[in-house]
């Protein structure tokens, strides 16, 4: 099934941060969402038509300090690609975070106090993910969503205490979503497939 053209706004109170010792009073988020179907095919037996979605969105810290100053992203669903899996989704994203002055000073004398007292670079405050993924239909209520994503300049806020900077890297899974018929209540087993180099920051 496709999603219907949206757009969200939602606008929220952020607690302060739990990964890191860096002092966030809380503030204010933005949030923007969009997403519309640009492409349909014609109906087919077995499955939806063949679709070409595309979505966005955005946080924007309106109330500082935050972790982040801001976090977009934009990419494209395609469903149907094959006329043998018509519920089957391409997908495509491109992810760019903008670390707060704050959390990127912190994570940067993080990093010399965890070694030692050497200086190993400062953290960079612009982060870009790659992502390609694709939703094979296994049955009706399950799904399984192998993916694989580049990471330049990533930071350390998901895994803190780490005594170097984050490395370039590739993290790919394969990510299972079964549902009981008529509940509907999803649950996600996730498998680490390949996580290049460890000390990578952000897991999916």
């Amino acid at each position: 099934m496709t999603a219907p053209s949206r757009l969200v706004l939602h606008v929220e109170i952020a607690a302060s941060s739990l990964n890191t010792a860096a002092n966030y009073p809380g503030g204010g988020v933005a949030y923007f969402q969009g997403a519309k179907v640009i492409s349909r095919g014609p109906a087919r037996p077995g499955g939806p038509p063949a679709n070409l979605q595309l979505y966005s969105q955005l946080d924007v810290a309106v109330d500082k300090p935050q972790p982040f100053d801001l976090d977009a992203s934009v990419g494209a669903n395609l469903t149907g690609l094959l006329a043998i899996r018509p519920s089957d989704i391409l997908g495509l994203q491109i992810k760019y975070v903008r670390l707060s002055a704050v959390e990127a000073a912190f994570e940067t004398r993080e990093h010399t106090l965890l070694n030692r007292g050497k200086f190993v670079g400062l953290q960079a405050r612009d982060e870009f993910e790659f992502e390609a993924s694709y939703q094979i239909q296994v049955t009706r209520y399950a799904t399984i969503s192998p993916y694989g994503e580049y990471f330049d300049d990533p930071d350390d806020y998901e895994v803190p205490f780490v005594n170097h900077l984050p490395s370039n890297g590739l993290a790919a899974a394969p990510i299972a979503n079964p549902a009981r018929p008529g509940v509907g209540d999803e649950f996600q087993a996730v498998l680490r497939a390949l996580r290049l180099p460890p000390s990578m920051a952000r897991p999916m």
